[in-house]
């Protein structure tokens, strides 16, 4: 990190700074002021084209600003380090509101609702999400595999290779199972639908993208996580970023959908993408992702918290596709299907998360894991 700092500093003419990593968001104290810090792949670094079309469209439709990108000491909007690209945007003086997060989805809401009027062009292509979900996930679980076989030409294993080994079967079932999830609830039928009502989504939506300032004013940032999809995927991402950040919490989830609802309904399909999303180990399968491209050295430096951290999210997210169901039913009318075999495991014992019944694992995707409550 410090390399990355003084290349920050030399790049934006910064005498001195401090990082800070809050909620998830990344924030560097200068001597000019607080910065929000941004990162994005090298891909998106002719992004622009997209991101002015899509302010336009936002300054046209709705009320909501769009934080600005510092330049460079060069005049640019990026700088390139290791294999991602950064940039700067001048922090804001918040302010705590009341509804949080009934305020949240609602302004969420608006920021889709406004982008509405966005054309398709094939040079949008780099950044197209739309309907293709099933697709991205299948590549992530096969990697995963991938980096098993891999493994297997290792003459010994790390503590961490034993896990991620172990761990394969379950963490890949919940891959399956996810998409086979989004194909039995009409995920490729509702696309073209849902995309009527917004056309730009965040790659991974979490609060830090909202800000509310003291003056009244709300700004959108991290523009360059922008990409073309249907507006479900900022609904999960976000309620998968609350549940990480709070545990789950049956009122901000409700809020937040309310919020939401109130400006655009919600189609009730939308209610099991949701759930989809939820149950997809997204962390997990990036983890092993980042895990697989480390040398051997660096993953002995890992230790026990990063295995650590990512049993906690399993487990959480576990007690979660029991709790979301219920709260869906109760507080929008809208039943959807549970999945039947995640109930094997205890929900009192956390150490269960890693008992597998293989007999149901060697079962076929078209048996009936999904069971309605009607």
């Amino acid at each position: 990190m410090e390399k990355l700092i003084g290349k920050i500093c030399d790049e934006y003419n910064f005498i001195d700074m401090e990082y800070k990593e809050e909620n998830g968001r990344q924030l560097l104290y200068t001597e000019r002021g607080l910065h929000y810090l941004h990162s994005c792949p090298p891909a998106y670094k002719h992004k622009g084209f997209l991101v002015e079309k899509v302010i336009d469209a936002i300054q046209s439709n709705c009320s909501l600003e769009v934080l600005p990108v510092c330049k460079t000491r060069e005049g640019g909007v990026h700088l390139k380090y290791d294999d991602k690209l950064y940039y700067l945007q001048e922090g804001l003086r918040e302010t705590n509101v009341e509804e949080h997060y009934y305020l949240l989805g609602k302004t969420l809401a608006e920021f889709h609702k406004a982008t509405c009027s966005c054309g398709w062009d094939k040079l949008y292509t780099p950044y197209l999400s739309n309907g293709s979900w099933n697709s991205m996930w299948e590549k992530k679980c096969k990697e995963y595999e991938e980096f098993l076989d891999d493994l297997d030409e290792l003459e010994c294993y790390s503590e961490l290779d034993v896990y991620l080994l172990t761990m394969f079967n379950y963490v890949n079932q919940l891959g399956k199972t996810a998409i086979k999830y989004l194909d039995n609830n009409g995920y490729r039928k509702m696309v073209p639908q849902i995309a009527k009502h917004g056309k730009i989504a965040f790659q991974n939506f979490q609060e830090g993208h909202i800000i509310f300032h003291e003056s009244g004013s709300c700004y959108l940032a991290g523009q360059y996580s922008w990409v073309l999809d249907i507006r479900t995927r900022d609904i999960g991402q976000g309620i998968k970023w609350l549940i990480r950040k709070h545990g789950w919490n049956e009122e901000h989830v409700i809020q937040f959908l309310k919020g939401y609802n109130c400006v655009a309904e919600l189609y009730k399909e939308e209610y099991a993408f949701i759930y989809a999303i939820l149950l997809y180990p997204s962390k997990f399968l990036k983890s092993v992702e980042d895990y697989s491209v480390l040398s051997v050295e660096e993953r002995e430096q890992l230790g026990e918290e990063w295995k650590t951290g990512l049993e906690k999210e399993l487990v959480l997210m576990e007690h979660v596709l029991g709790e979301y169901p219920q709260a869906i039913a109760e507080h929008f009318t809208v039943t959807i299907p549970e999945i039947n075999w995640l109930w094997r495991f205890s929900r009192n014992d956390e150490k269960t998360i890693c008992i597998r019944d293989e007999e149901s694992f060697g079962r076929s995707f078209e048996s009936s894991y999904f069971v309605r409550h009607d």
